[in-house]
């Protein structure tokens, strides 16, 4: 065989193989870039950006207990939190909104997380009253139905008791809002991710309740709480549309990650969606 033969041999062998792995890959383009994914595709447009919490705003009373039932380690905790959180949210909303997660490997959106976090300006704010009587009558019977009384110790917010979305009002208590800063990156999350909103998750925390009895506690069986806090930002225009503090119970008996995710997180994400204004069924093509 002659040298030049050979040559084009060898090159139709490699051009075989690379369309093998090109077949096994899935490609999602935005723009002038292009995004691989393996398996199913991380979409990268969608009408509300969901941005995972900072590691620097986790707090949790129960690393040791969580750590050492999962064998895991800090960062790997942390990190399934986030991500188990995030994932959540995600199948709860794409019933009613198309989203993309800003929590990824993708290293362009994991980038564009990063600017993200650098452009929000952080701020502790109160939490918003619920001034619909509608809906304060209907919060009101969930409150009558699961506490048969007024409790003093519970605090404003949105929390979950027994699968319901409870409205709890006092004097005082406040979340970690956030407005976004820089046209520039507004822009992009228009026109590059097609998002109306962006719901930033902006601080977590797993705690000891303020009013756990403290016999429940040395026993080890009391409810602890899950509490969220978060904005919902118009990419329009970086304000906050609203935001809140989602506090969820859970049973000191559960320390199994996946538990976590798909009962008391599926809680947080159904609080967040109620959150949002009615859907207007946007057309973006994926």
């Amino acid at each position: 065989m002659r040298l030049n033969q050979v040559i084009l041999f060898v090159f139709v062998c490699l051009g075989v193989v690379s369309v093998s792995f090109a077949q096994s890959e899935t490609y999602s383009t935005s723009g002038n870039q292009m995004h691989t994914t393996t398996g199913k595709p991380d979409f990268i447009v969608g009408e509300v950006a969901v941005v995972p919490f900072s590691s620097r705003l986790y707090k949790s009373h129960f690393d040791k207990e969580l750590i050492e039932a999962n064998a895991v380690d800090y960062e790997t905790l942390r990190d399934a939190l986030r991500s188990g959180l995030n994932n959540k949210i995600r199948e709860v909303f794409d019933s009613v909104y198309t989203t993309v997660s800003m929590y990824s490997a993708n290293t362009t959106i994991a980038k564009d997380l990063d600017v993200l976090y650098s452009s929000f300006h952080y701020n502790y704010k109160p939490v918003p009253k619920i001034s619909d009587p509608e809906e304060e009558k209907t919060l009101s019977k969930w409150k009558d139905k699961v506490s048969g009384k007024t409790k003093k110790q519970e605090q404003e917010g949105a929390r979950i008791e027994n699968g319901q979305i409870v409205s709890v009002s006092s004097t005082g208590l406040k979340y970690m809002g956030v407005d976004l800063e820089g046209e520039d990156v507004l822009l992009q999350l228009r026109e590059q991710y097609k998002c109306s909103y962006i719901l930033s998750l902006t601080q977590f925390e797993l705690i000891v309740p303020m009013n756990v009895d403290p016999l429940a506690l040395q026993s080890g069986e009391y409810m602890r709480e899950i509490k969220v806090h978060y904005s919902i930002v118009e990419a329009e225009t970086g304000k906050e549309y609203t935001g809140g503090l989602v506090t969820v119970e859970w049973p000191s008996s559960v320390n199994d990650l996946k538990t976590i995710e798909e009962v008391y997180f599926s809680q947080v994400a159904e609080a967040l969606l109620a959150a949002f204004p009615e859907n207007k069924a946007l057309d973006i093509e994926r």
